[in-house]
């Protein structure tokens, strides 16, 4: 699979282009997914994993390269990657797969997502009776689940 294993944005000026540094490994790397980000505080640790949802930042660009503006003076740039590679890829491999209870009745799977950009998944529940026969769920084919009347003395399962 393909991995960032280092990323590295050197010194910015404004008005010259910036390419970031970068240690790629699996395979042949492609063009990948790049957005740069500007924020008035520097990001560090866990804030980087969930910066689309931080506040005060803004998307500044979403090519490999950068060209700092006078709005960036004074602020920090941060780059999100997503490497990607152009010869033959392995499938894409979700770990960590579980279920949590959102509320009374109301359930929701989630798992770990690796080999490159996800696209559009294939979801889908189970019902496990006591007898240990796994029987589809018509129809739940989203990440959220409710239970009902048939899933009564069952165990549910999320694929």
């Amino acid at each position: 699979d393909p991995k960032g294993i280092e990323l590295i944005i050197p010194d910015c000026c404004e008005g010259r282009q910036v390419t970031p540094l970068r240690i790629y490994f699996g395979g042949h790397e492609g063009v990948g997914e790049y957005i740069w980000y500007r924020t008035k505080i520097k990001l560090v640790g866990s804030a980087l994993l969930n910066i689309s949802n931080a506040s005060d930042i803004v998307m500044c660009g979403t090519e490999q390269t950068y060209k700092p503006t006078l709005e960036d003076v004074g602020s920090f740039l941060a780059l999100y990657w997503v490497p990607t590679r152009v010869d033959s890829t392995s499938p894409p491999v979700v770990v960590n797969v579980c279920v949590k209870e959102l509320s009374l009745g109301i359930y929701s799977g989630e798992g770990e997502y690796f080999g490159g950009y996800e696209g559009e998944s294939l979801l889908s529940w189970h019902r496990i009776n006591g007898e240990g026969i796994v029987e589809p769920i018509n129809g739940a084919n989203s990440r959220t689940y409710t239970v009902t009347d048939s899933d009564y003395t069952c165990r549910l399962l999320f694929g």
